[in-house]
C-alpha cells in the first residue's frame, strides 16, 4: 500500500506536503462591466450554509488529490485535511500523481487504510470505477471536489452500471469561464483573437470552456479557436505546443489556460520565445505564483480565481451533513468565491481568498 503525503490528526503526524500549482449565478461575473452589485456578495459575506451540522466522532477522511505537484488539486484537499484535524478525525492525503491507474489505486490504498469516507480531489469518475465499485461494496461513501457533477453544474450522464460521486462540491464552473471570456471580451475593446485551450480530463474544466467559448461567440468582432492538452503534458511539451500554435497563427493575440499550473508553465515558453510581448495570457485558479507573474509582468495578465480552501471546508461540510443523514446544502459546491483578478485588483500579495470569515462560520457550524 502506498504511504499517504499527508497524514494529520489523532496521532499521526503531517508529512510531505507538496505545493505547485473549480458560486452560483448569483455569486458570478465579478469584476466585470454590468456586473451587479450583488455579485460581490460571495467575497464579503458567508455564502454557505446555516443549519448547524453537528460532526460525529471518530471519523477517518481518506483524500485522494489528482496529483499533489497540482494546487488545484492540493489545496483543497489539505484544507479538507485541516477541517478534519480540528474536529478530531484521523485524515490523510493519498497522492494520484496525475495518472489515472495510479489514482485508481490511491483509492484502493485509502480503503485499506480504513477510511471511512472518501473525498476524490480532481479525479474523473469514470478512470476509477473499480475503486468506485470496492468502495460501494465496503459501504465507504466517496464524494468529490474539484471535478463538477453536481449542483450548480450539470449532473453527469451515467452509462448503465456506471458509478459517479455521492456528491460533488464545486464552484459555478459555467460562470468563472464566462467571466474570463467577459474579461478578454472587454480587454481587447471586443477584438479578441484567441487560442482558447481545454483539458478534457476534468468535467469542471469541460464546463468552464463551455462558459468561456459561450462568451466569444456573442462578441462579433472576436475569433476564437480551441486547442486540447492533457495535464501529464504540463512538464513536458506544454509550452513548445502553446509556441509552435502561436508562430502557426500570428494573428492571435490571447491566450486561455484552464487552470494555472498550466499557465504558469506556458507563461515560461512564452518568455523564453519572445512572445509574451506579442500575446496576453489568462487563466483560472487563482495560485500565488500566477498572481506574481501579473504583478510583475511575467506574461499573465488575468486570472479567475476562486477560494479553493473554501472547497475543502466546504467538502467536509457536505460530508458531514452526508454522515448525518441531513440534507445537503444547495447547491452543492456551496457557492464557492470566486473574483476575476488582474493588476488593477490584485491582492498586495500572496493568493486570493474570500473575505468573509468561512472557517470559523464553518466551524461553528460543526460544535
Amino acid at each position: 500500500m502506498e504511504k499517504p503525503v499527508a497524514i494529520g490528526v489523532g496521532k499521526a503526524t503531517t508529512t510531505g506536503r507538496r505545493h505547485m500549482g473549480r458560486t452560483t449565478l448569483v455569486a458570478a461575473f465579478l469584476a466585470i462591466v454590468g456586473c451587479p452589485a450583488s455579485a460581490i456578495a460571495a467575497t464579503s459575506d458567508f455564502p454557505g450554509p446555516t443549519e448547524p451540522a453537528k460532526a460525529p466522532k471518530g471519523v477517518k477522511l481518506a483524500i485522494v488529490s489528482c496529483s499533489a505537484t497540482l494546487k488545484g488539486c492540493q489545496v483543497p484537499a489539505e484544507a479538507a485535511v485541516e477541517a478534519a484535524k480540528a474536529l478530531g478525525w484521523e485524515a490523510a492525503i493519498f497522492d494520484g500523481r496525475a495518472n489515472p491507474k495510479t489514482q485508481a489505486s490511491a483509492m484502493l490504498d485509502a480503503l485499506a487504510w480504513g477510511a471511512t469516507v472518501i473525498l476524490a480531489s480532481s479525479i474523473d469518475y469514470r478512470s476509477i470505477q473499480l475503486p468506485l465499485a470496492e468502495a460501494k461494496k465496503a459501504g465507504v461513501p466517496v464524494a468529490s471536489v474539484g471535478q463538477g457533477g453536481d449542483t450548480p453544474n450539470a449532473l453527469p450522464v451515467l452509462e448503465p452500471g456506471q458509478l459517479a460521486w455521492a456528491f460533488a462540491v464545486d464552484p459555478d464552473n459555467y460562470g468563472l469561464g464566462k467571466s474570463i471570456g467577459e474579461w478578454i471580451i472587454k480587454d481587447a475593446d471586443g477584438k479578441a483573437n484567441v487560442v482558447a485551450f481545454n483539458d478534457k480530463e476534468f468535467d469542471g474544466v469541460v464546463t468552464q470552456h463551455s462558459g468561456i467559448m459561450d462568451a466569444f461567440s456573442r462578441c462579433p468582432g472576436c475569433k476564437a479557436d480551441e486547442q486540447t492538452f492533457s495535464a501529464n503534458q504540463i512538464a513536458t511539451n506544454l509550452g513548445p505546443q502553446v509556441v509552435g500554435y502561436l508562430r502557426a497563427h500570428p494573428d492571435v493575440n490571447y491566450v486561455y489556460m484552464p487552470y494555472d499550473p498550466a499557465a504558469f508553465a506556458v507563461a515560461a515558453a512564452l518568455r523564453q520565445a519572445g512572445l509574451s510581448e506579442r500575446v496576453k495570457l489568462a487563466s483560472l485558479l487563482g495560485d500565488e505564483e500566477n498572481l506574481d507573474l501579473i504583478r510583475k509582468g511575467g506574461g499573465q495578465v488575468a486570472d479567475v480565481a476562486f477560494d479553493t480552501t473554501y472547497e475543502g471546508y466546504a467538502a467536509v461540510d457536505q460530508i458531514i451533513r452526508y454522515l448525518n443523514k441531513q440534507k445537503l446544502f444547495e447547491p452543492h459546491g456551496e457557492n464557492v468565491p470566486m473574483k476575476v483578478l488582474d493588476k488593477t485588483n490584485l491582492p498586495d500579495k500572496g493568493n486570493w481568498t474570500a473575505d468573509n470569515g468561512y472557517k470559523g462560520k464553518y466551524l461553528g457550524l460543526w460544535k
